[in-house]
């Protein structure tokens, strides 16, 4: 697995063990590598209650400890017999309903071929 693209500031100490870290093998303390070898969406409502993280996994550590993530989810992106990728969103907060809502939008637009957009501007056209 490998990190494709990323969206919002990465703290340098992430960005730093996230460099290091360009491809790896599914790691069973990482949401998206469980979503992905699953091929369902993985919702963890506070990654530090989360036993891979009380184990000490250095994916779940890094999350944490350098990224700040308390809650999150990931949805695979499915094609027939593949998981194409996996779209991962967290927050900084223990916050469960948004994520499970969101993951329900990604995985609905992803099914539909929707074409999705970042810019604020189109958002609000």
């Amino acid at each position: 697995m490998r990190a494709v693209a990323l969206h919002g500031a990465l703290p340098d100490a992430f960005a730093a063990w996230l460099r290091h870290r360009t491809l790896s093998r599914p790691d069973p303390g990482h949401v998206g590598a469980r979503a992905a070898t699953s091929g369902h969406t993985v919702h963890i409502p506070d990654v530090r209650a989360w036993q891979p993280y009380q184990d000490r996994n250095p994916s779940a550590v890094a999350g944490v400890e350098l990224r700040g993530v308390r809650t999150v989810i990931a949805v695979p992106m499915l094609r027939p017999n593949e998981v194409a990728g996996v779209i991962s969103i967290y927050r900084q907060e223990v916050r469960p309903a948004v994520a499970r809502k969101l993951a329900v939008i990604l995985h609905r637009m992803w099914i539909d071929g929707t074409e999705f957009n970042w810019s604020k501007k189109e958002a609000a056209a």
